[in-house]
Order: C-alpha cells, then sequence, then structure tokens
C-alpha cells in the first residue's frame, strides 16, 4: 500500500502500521494561482519513472484530483478506482472524471459523511464488509507538549482552542476572546491555541485581545507542534472548542469532549464524528465560496461564522467542564 499525499501528513502516514510507503506531492493550497497549480502538476510528473517500476495493481482516487488521473494514465496503472457519484453542493452530480475510471463505485452523492464516502470506495472495491475501524497513527510517545503545559498543573482545566482553519473558517476573534473571558471567570482554566501556520496571525490577534483581561491563561501552540503532538495534546485536554477543522478531526479520534463550530462548510458531509461533539452550526452551509480571492459571495466574509453567538459556545462549555471534578 502507497499512498500519493502532500508533505504536511509525513509524519501521520509514517507512522501509520499499514502503509508500506509514500509519494509526497507538493499540493497546491485553496486560492493559489492556477500557474502554481501547473508547475505543482509538474513536480508531482517526476515521480513517474518511480511509480511505474512499482508495478501498482491499481490506483484508488478518494478525491475529485484529475491530477491523479493523468497521473496514473501516464504510469499506465490498469485499474483506475474512483466513485461514480460524487458529493457536491447539487445532488446526483455525476463526477466528470468518471469516464476515465475502470472500475466504478457508486456513491450517493449529497446523502453521505466524506469520511465515509472514502470508506465505501475502498470496502466496494475489495469486497470488505465489517465494522472494522480505520486504522490510526498512535501518538502516545507524541508527549512533549503534554508533559510541558498540561501534566505540572493538574489542578486546572484544560481547553485547547482553534479559532481558525486553512481556508475561510474563522471564528470572530472578540467572539472567542468573550468565551474565554467568561469561562476563565467560572473555572480555573489553561487555554491552548492550536493550529498551523495559516492561523498563526488570527492566535497572535486572540492573545492579544485576551491578554487585556485579568485571571485569563493563555498560551500560544500555533505552529509549535507536531501532527501528532497535538493528537497527544488534545488526548489530556478536558475540551477542545474548535472551528471545522483538522484539529476537529483530531478531538474526535482523541474521544474527548469538543465544541465543534461549523459554518459555510456544512456539517451533513464535514463534521467530526464523535459522540462526544456537541455542533454548533448557524450558517447556510452554501460553501459558496471564492476560492481565488476568499471571500464568500452572498454575504460579508464569513458570515456564517459570525452568526454562532458566543453564549451559545459558552452554555456547552459550562455544560462539559461542570461535569469535571478538579
Amino acid at each position: 500500500i502507497t499512498v500519493l499525499a502532500p508533505k504536511p501528513l509525513k509524519e501521520l502516514i509514517e507512522n501509520n502500521p499499514i502503509i508500506d510507503e509514500a509519494i509526497y506531492s507538493d499540493y497546491p493550497k485553496k486560492g493559489d494561482s492556477k500557474i502554481f497549480s501547473i508547475i505543482n502538476l509538474l513536480k508531482n510528473f517526476l515521480h513517474i519513472p518511480k511509480i511505474i517500476s512499482s508495478h501498482f495493481d491499481a490506483c484508488i482516487i478518494l478525491t475529485h484530483s484529475f491530477a491523479t488521473v493523468i497521473l496514473a494514465k501516464l504510469c499506465f496503472i490498469p485499474h483506475l478506482v474512483g466513485a461514480k457519484l460524487r458529493i457536491a453542493t447539487k445532488d446526483n452530480a455525476i463526477d466528470t472524471h468518471a469516464k476515465y475510471y475502470t472500475d466504478l463505485i457508486e456513491i450517493f452523492a449529497g446523502k453521505i459523511h466524506t469520511s465515509l464516502r472514502f470508506q465505501t470506495i475502498i470496502r466496494s472495491y475489495f469486497n470488505i464488509y465489517n465494522n472494522a475501524l480505520p486504522v490510526l497513527p498512535c501518538a502516545k510517545n507524541y508527549d512533549r507538549v503534554t508533559k510541558e503545559f498540561i501534566y505540572p498543573y493538574r489542578k486546572f482545566y484544560h481547553v485547547g482552542v482553534c479559532t481558525q482553519g486553512s481556508f475561510l473558517t474563522k471564528y470572530p476573534s472578540q467572539k472567542f476572546a468573550k468565551v474565554i473571558k467568561e469561562i476563565s471567570k467560572k473555572y480555573p482554566v489553561r487555554f491552548y491555541i492550536l493550529g498551523s501556520k495559516a492561523g498563526l496571525k488570527t492566535a497572535q490577534e486572540l492573545m492579544q485581545l485576551c491578554n487585556e483581561h485579568k485571571g485569563v491563561n493563555i498560551y500560544n501552540l500555533c505552529q509549535k507542534t507536531t501532527l501528532l503532538e497535538v493528537l497527544n495534546f488534545i488526548s489530556a485536554c478536558d475540551l477542545t472548542i474548535t472551528v471545522d477543522t483538522g484539529i476537529a478531526h483530531m478531538a474526535a479520534v482523541s474521544n474527548k469532549p469538543m465544541i465543534n463550530l461549523c459554518g459555510g462548510t456544512n456539517p451533513k458531509f464535514s463534521r467530526a464524528m464523535s459522540a462526544k461533539s456537541e455542533l454548533l452550526y448557524f450558517g447556510e452551509g452554501c460553501f459558496d465560496c471564492n476560492m481565488d480571492n476568499n471571500f464568500c459571495r452572498t454575504q460579508p466574509f464569513q458570515f456564517c461564522m459570525d452568526k454562532i453567538p458566543p453564549e451559545s459556545v459558552i452554555k456547552e462549555a459550562f455544560k462539559v467542564l461542570d461535569k469535571i471534578k478538579k
């Protein structure tokens, strides 16, 4: 089993016991120019000799990627597996790449969560139908940050927060600061801002707002942790409050309480799958965003996220923390 994946996922892939090898690519970020996308596509072509020499039996395409289709065709992979229908803004939107696939897996568009769609493609192709869960990397030994910030302060409540995802997923800093301030009035809490480089500016903004209030303990860990360190850290937190981004799915894997804030992304397809997740969703789920210029076509920027009142977040946080004794 070899995967073609973006470089930021390297740590997760190398620690996954069922993946044999990986080929890492410079996938363009959402919003980048088409020229940049073409350059990255050409970079992927450098992997062609290695892929051809590996003599792969099949290429399973989980996402709607024409670049992967081209790569598989150029490498003479005999079986090209993909979905007959794909999830889109409109039901029954036929995947325009389906004509290139040798094996079609029928998916009911607009009816299924994205992660289940991926599993359905794999299970159907290999005729595997059971209740086995996806195999995930172990983060047990990645406790550097956990040991520094959580272990010595067990009398405190520990809450991880993520205010911004990679694209058009941002909860207003003023409202997030209000949430943190009100929770700090009732509980002895240590807050930790988690995220990648994309959220660094927002994290600094939130730090500045929170530091104006006495009694608020907040620490900026944004871009200071690896993926597995974040997973280990969230597993030690009492609660995670996050927008709909990778941090939310890590909190779901950790099986710890989470408040999942969704806006433009419809939670029907993308919410973190956890029984301990409380969803706050007041948006339209249209995701009618201008991918190149980062703005909403129908409302002011991030209008859908702005509709989530901080009082709702505070109320759900109190419910979780009230059940925990320190």
